[in-house]
């Protein structure tokens, strides 16, 4: 079997990486004031979906970096 081969990283822009960083970390932010405002079982599922998204959004997001930017 041949070896696995590496992505070509020649082509790699990471400057919209500081945009999406910023975007993440804003929403980190908001989530303690997101959960104390959900005073219902709706809004508290709404918050939790939400921050479900954004962990497992990080998640991947650090998966593709590890990946394909950090090797570089």
């Amino acid at each position: 079997m041949a070896p696995a081969r590496r992505p070509d990283h020649s082509h790699i822009d990471a400057r919209a990486m500081v945009l999406l960083h910023r975007c993440m970390r804003q929403e980190l932010r908001r989530a303690p004031g997101a959960v104390r405002r959900a005073t219902n079982d709706d809004a508290r599922a709404d918050v939790a979906d939400h921050l479900d998204f954004l962990v497992t959004f990080i998640e991947h997001h650090h998966e593709i970096e590890d990946e394909f930017l950090w090797p570089v």
